[in-house]
């Protein structure tokens, strides 16, 4: 099944989200063709799918994110505007409330790119739809690897489909890359062809969900097109609101250890009215709501260490939520996969040996600032099951006192904006200046 030295080259991608789309992308530089397989049918329009069930929620595409998709898809983010979606300075257009405390505002350069995810992974869709020498195979899901006679690499996935009855059929590949998301079975198809499962640390949040739709109108929060409220050692609940195409606002209220925000007009505006901060609530307590309220639910953030094992097939990689999956509150996981894919580029122009090794080691460093925010943030709470350390109990009251220095210091909110941007690394929150700064600020 592996193709002979100059023979036609094939990668298959397992999963058409945006970390499969991206990846896709990237695989048509360095093979003739790509099949992109993906279990849902996919709409030709601008639309929500069903096999992205927290698709209906808040995302947003950060500075990083950007970066990287534009390079990958050039007039991609203009494209976006043009259909309705919104820039803003993540900083100086956005209010951040943590510990209650709004993240000082002030203009920083660093934008996010702001609208549905339906529009945003549509387009890319389309893009990639466009692109020689790829194929979406939709209807049909990957139930395996398919290994060589050494069982050293992976030359092959077995799909199936329900519109060919079920049968089981081969699709042979010289590089497979698993982008079906945190619900991945990799793991145990690992197991099947003898190697062992990666190890996985685990944080429980209980986080549910809770999504509307409103009339936004220009004089909302003085024309800021987003505010994020987190929770506070006192009220575990928060909420996002982000400005997306169509004059809309996009409401997500949440709660954590499994309290259920009302889905109900009234209740769900009684819910915003009891954030700890008002912002929210007095923008949609008088707006035109748009449509019915959407649940879901976030059980725990996940991260799936590849980069330790001694042992991994060569064909096969993992990216995206199937190797770290974040809590979605911080809204980092879509600006992950792009870099993750950029990461890919890099990798393959390095040459296809030891790939799996030199990917899932660079991608842990990647995913270590996302997941010290999450962590540092989450952690914080003692009911939470997860890997409670020291280190962690410590990262978390270090962000606390982070947050407060944020709220009066434009330089300590301009660093906390930069790493949920993800532009810097998670040291960047053990500089001694900056450590310094956050001191100065908070005494």
């Amino acid at each position: 099944m592996h193709s002979p030295s100059g023979g036609r080259r094939h990668a298959v991608v397992l999963g058409a989200g945006m970390a499969g789309l991206l990846a896709a992308r990237v695989l048509t530089t360095h093979f003739d063709s790509v099949t992109i397989v993906e279990r849902d049918p996919l709409p030709l329009t601008i639309a929500d799918r069903r096999g992205v069930t927290h698709g209906r929620h808040a995302h947003s595409l950060l500075a990083r994110g950007i970066e990287v998709v534009a390079e990958l898809f050039p007039g991609l983010d203009d494209e976006m505007v043009a259909h309705g979606g919104l820039r803003a300075d993540i900083q100086g257009q956005g209010r951040w409330y943590n510990e209650g405390l709004l993240l000082r505002q002030a203009p920083s350069g660093l934008m996010a790119l702001m609208g549905s995810r339906a529009l945003l992974e549509g387009l890319v869709r389309n893009r990639v739809r466009a692109l020689s020498g790829v194929e979406l195979l939709e209807e049909h899901e990957a139930t395996g690897l398919i290994s060589d006679s050494t069982g050293k690499r992976v030359v092959g996935a077995r799909v199936t489909s329900s519109r060919f009855g079920g049968k089981e059929r081969p699709l042979d590949a010289d590089l497979v890359i698993d982008a079906t998301g945190r619900a991945a079975r990799g793991p145990a198809w690992l197991v099947e062809l003898g190697y062992e499962a990666p190890a996985q640390e685990r944080v429980r949040v209980g986080l549910r969900y809770a999504t509307r739709h409103f009339r936004r109108r220009p004089q909302d929060v003085n024309g800021d097109m987003a505010v994020v409220i987190n929770q506070t050692d006192d009220i575990r609940r928060g909420g996002v609101m982000i400005a997306q195409e169509n004059d809309r606002w996009l409401v997500t209220l949440r709660s954590y250890l499994d309290e259920t925000p009302p889905l109900d007009l009234e209740g769900f505006l009684g819910f915003a009215a009891s954030l700890p901060v008002p912002d929210i609530h007095e923008v949609i307590r008088d707006a035109e709501p748009i449509g019915e309220a959407v649940p879901y639910r976030f059980p725990a953030s996940e991260r799936r260490r590849y980069e330790l094992l001694g042992r991994f097939p060569e064909g096969y990689l993992v990216i995206g939520d199937g190797i770290c999956s974040f809590n979605p509150v911080y809204a980092q996981g879509m600006t992950v996969s792009a870099l993750q894919a950029a990461l890919l580029a890099e990798c393959l122009g390095s040459g296809e040996a030891k790939l799996a090794p030199r990917f899932f080691e660079q991608a842990a460093r990647i995913n270590e600032a996302p997941w010290s925010v999450v962590v540092g943030g989450d952690m914080r709470y003692l009911e939470m099951e997860g890997t409670q350390t020291e280190e962690s109990r410590q990262a978390g009251a270090f962000m606390a006192q982070v947050h407060l220095a944020a709220s009066r210091d434009q330089e300590v909110a301009r660093t906390v904006v930069r790493l949920i941007s993800l532009m810097d690394e998670a040291e960047a929150l053990q500089d001694p200046a900056f450590v310094q700064r956050v001191l100065r600020a908070i005494n």
